[in-house]
């Protein structure tokens, strides 16, 4: 059940982040279907080695699932943006990961307060 609010939690923060700075709402749509694939993928790896980490490897875990996360969105980002797609302007690599930082961050910045949401 935590995986299950933990992937909506994620949906929300991020497609209202999306929309924020798209104001396009297909756009959005690919940014949740993206997240359907990259959110349980991490989450099914962190839930796997989680229990051969240390506390101390634990974080160093999470902090290098996230990174993958954003190297992965960064790169599909980029592909679905670089022809100028969806009317939208097309984005550079560094833009299509600054993109892919800033929803990643805005939801695990939220998801901090996930343990707090009953």
């Amino acid at each position: 059940m935590y995986y299950l609010k933990a992937l909506l939690f994620t949906e929300l923060i991020e497609c209202a982040v999306s929309y924020i700075l798209s104001r396009d709402k297909e756009w959005t749509g690919y940014i949740f279907l993206l997240n359907l694939l990259t959110n349980p993928l991490a989450n099914l790896i962190y839930r796997g080695l989680y229990p051969l980490a240390s506390k101390t490897e634990a974080y160093v875990l999470l902090s290098l699932i996230e990174i993958g996360v954003l190297f992965i969105e960064g790169v599909i980002i980029y592909c679905l943006r670089r022809s100028g797609n969806f009317g939208l302007r097309q984005f550079t690599v560094s833009k299509a990961f600054l993109y892919s930082l800033i929803l990643n961050a805005s939801s695990f910045a939220a998801g901090l307060l996930l343990p707090f949401i009953r």
